[in-house]
């Protein structure tokens, strides 16, 4: 068994369990990989809660992997407006204002 100084572990401030930093990192961009940016759960096995926002940002990612994250973050709050939408032409990516009916 290895052990590790404090500085080496990274605390999930979502549900206070705490993992080797470089495990941590390993979970979360395996994860990326696989395409499950919206799901990353605490690696304890009883615990259920997703990794939020600020751990994930803080863990120390690729910065390729913090783009993807924001990019994700900013569909996903975009797609649960009502007043706001992405332009349906390929390629646009503009936002717009709509009214849905």
């Amino acid at each position: 068994m290895r052990k590790l100084l404090g500085e080496k572990f990274f605390f999930l401030s979502g549900c206070e369990h705490y993992f080797c930093l470089e495990c941590i990192v390993e979970m979360v961009t395996l994860s990326f990989k696989n395409g499950q940016i919206g799901n990353i759960c605490c690696a304890e096995a009883s615990c259920k809660k997703q990794l939020n926002d600020i751990d994930i940002k803080n863990i120390g990612l690729d910065d390729e992997y913090v783009e993807k994250y924001e990019k994700f973050s900013l569909h996903n709050a975009i797609a649960q407006m009502d007043d706001l939408g992405w332009c349906p032409l390929p390629g646009c990516g503009s936002l717009a204002t709509i009214e849905r009916d």
